[in-house]
């Protein structure tokens, strides 16, 4: 679903503000998080949000995230930042476009799991019986492997649970688009495979070779 994160989130972090500065605890935080789901950071690099009074730094903490729909479907322009609509405030105003797009066939993605609050007893039947074998087969674990191993079963009766008890996922304005190409699909894969300080960077690189297969 094309998802927009947008605010006034009071916080510092080399990843937007302007140098000097701290990476303050809550941004990283904020940073994980939109890694993890993934969101983009929509601010143009640099460009002040706030204009700061009594000999403070200017500073850039009104922002904006978009989520990879909006991004492969550019459904929304890139934010520009506006005094006029400032209205007397020392926050400018962040303003972007949106634009409806059209439907378009091609060769459907996957897109995950929806989660279905009607499904949720079988779900949980399925589950405790997968559990119920998992608690049999390592009901005394001695070792930090045992423990990992548990960790690895145990995630793995959530997904095969999620997977036979959910529908999928279907968007009528999904990556299932003519331009989406194997390319796209493995730069997806290796995003959700990377660990957490490795993929902002890999986003990017996603973001570019999505732009690539659009622009054909």
């Amino acid at each position: 679903m094309p998802t927009i994160m947008a605010g006034n989130f009071n916080l510092c972090h080399n990843a937007w503000s302007i140098p000097p500065s701290t990476n303050q605890q809550s941004a990283e935080d904020l940073l994980e998080w939109a890694v993890d789901n993934p969101f983009s950071l929509a601010n143009l690099k640099g460009v002040q949000m706030r204009v700061s009074s009594s000999g403070q730094q200017d500073s850039i903490i009104n922002l904006a995230f978009f989520n990879c729909a909006v991004i492969d479907l550019t459904i929304f322009s890139s934010p520009v930042v506006n005094e006029d609509l400032s209205f007397g405030s020392d926050h400018n105003a962040l303003t972007y476009t949106a634009k409806a797009v059209a439907q378009e066939e091609g060769t459907p993605t996957d897109l995950g799991k929806r989660l279905d609050p009607g499904k949720q007893k079988e779900w949980v039947a399925n589950f405790t019986m997968k559990f119920q074998i998992l608690e049999e087969s390592f009901a005394d674990p001695t070792t930090s492997q045992d423990l990992d191993h548990i960790v690895e079963e145990l995630v793995k009766c959530f997904t095969q649970s999620t997977d036979s008890c959910m529908p999928d996922c279907k968007l009528a304005t999904s990556k299932a688009v003519k331009w989406w190409n194997q390319e796209c699909q493995d730069a997806v894969e290796e995003v959700r495979r990377a660990l957490c300080e490795d993929k902002l960077k890999l986003l990017n690189c996603m973001h570019q070779i999505i732009k690539k297969a659009k622009q054909g």
